[in-house]
């Protein structure tokens, strides 16, 4: 695959090769972490005035302050002015409609939803403005593009590593969300199609949507109770998104069992790289959000210019432990700037 040629993403594939000193008391895992595959997509200028509307979601969180700082590069490569709209009360029907109204040339969109989303991406669509979707795609409804993690091998990695901590056996115990979405869904189908004929045993439990809240941390020390984790020691806990992650990194903190049960974890948020440098957590599955937002742009980019674009663009993740998580291609791709905020 070629190379990515943008200059905020630092080459990653010496990643590999990185090994660190390992915090006093903590295990060094048995293998490299896997690197993300680069990927490219060029785009020139487009006509002076073209302008992108962004629509992003998350608040503040530091996944969509990088997924921004993509946004914003891809841009500036291209040439073109990119407006970033964070969604308010209105809703994605609203934001999309008050676009059009204002002549936007295309739209990048972070959907909550295909029921909700999927509607007034079709009027865009309908009155020639092309969608590309980034962070999460549709099953039904044809956009431009959809750029995405690869959410299945996401899965993949971290069944992978489970089986390591666990040296092939005892239990995984994968935390779920009710009503999970599609995302997660893709996950949890990679992390059990990678155990198959492993040895090791996969339990299962879930948490509320909102697993961040006080409401996710006691529904995960409940769990911590029904699955006995004080007295199985030889019982992993997975999670595949970053709310399940912290809720049940706090819950472990809570029963003082962080540091004595397995834990592989999802994305990198900055209580969780607290967690794994006070090995709490062994490892942490990371998703690559500059680039997710860089492609949204670039691949919008080219399909104004009426070039070819892949609508399905996948992009890797990568295994965060203390042998890589302090070294500077790891941080230039889970850590925001020093003081970044989003408009």
């Amino acid at each position: 695959m070629p190379s990515l040629m943008n200059r905020f993403f630092t080459p990653v594939l010496p990643l590999v090769c990185v090994a660190l000193t390992v915090a006093q008391g903590c295990a060094t895992p048995s293998s490299a972490p896997v690197a993300p595959a680069p990927i490219k997509l060029a785009g020139s200028a487009l006509r002076p005035g073209s302008w992108i509307a962004v629509i992003g979601r998350g608040g503040a969180a530091d996944y969509w302050r990088l997924i921004h700082q993509g946004v914003v590069e891809g841009g500036k490569e291209a040439g073109v002015k990119v407006l970033w709209l964070r969604l308010a009360d209105e809703g994605e029907a609203q934001a999309i409609t008050d676009c059009l109204g204002k002549h936007v040339s295309g739209i990048v969109l972070a959907p909550s939803n295909e029921r909700e989303a999927g509607p007034p991406v079709m009027r865009a669509e309908a009155a020639g403005v092309p969608v590309v979707l980034i962070d999460a795609g549709f099953k039904d409804i044809p956009v431009a593009a959809t750029v995405e993690t690869d959410n299945y091998r996401a899965g993949c990695l971290s069944g992978q590593r489970t089986m390591e901590l666990l040296n092939g056996k005892g239990s995984a115990l994968v935390i779920g969300l009710h009503n999970a979405t599609e995302n997660l869904n893709e996950r949890q189908r990679g992390f059990v199609d990678t155990l198959k004929g492993s040895g090791i045993k996969i339990l299962s439990g879930e948490l509320p949507p909102g697993s961040a809240s006080p409401n996710g941390v006691t529904a995960s020390e409940r769990l911590i109770s029904q699955f006995d984790l004080v007295h199985h020691p030889d019982i992993a806990v997975v999670t595949m998104s970053a709310s399940t992650s912290e809720a049940m990194l706090a819950a472990l903190e809570a029963t003082s069992l962080g540091g004595k049960v397995k834990f592989v974890g999802f994305d990198a948020t900055g209580p969780l790289i607290k967690g794994l440098n006070e090995c709490k957590v062994d490892t942490l599955v990371a998703q690559n959000p500059r680039l997710i937002g860089y492609l949204g742009v670039k691949s919008m980019v080219t399909k104004l210019e009426g070039e070819y674009v892949d609508p399905d663009i996948k992009t890797d993740t990568m295994l965060v432990d203390r042998s890589n998580v302090k070294s500077q291609e790891v941080r230039a791709l889970i850590a925001p700037p020093v003081n970044a905020s989003l408009p």
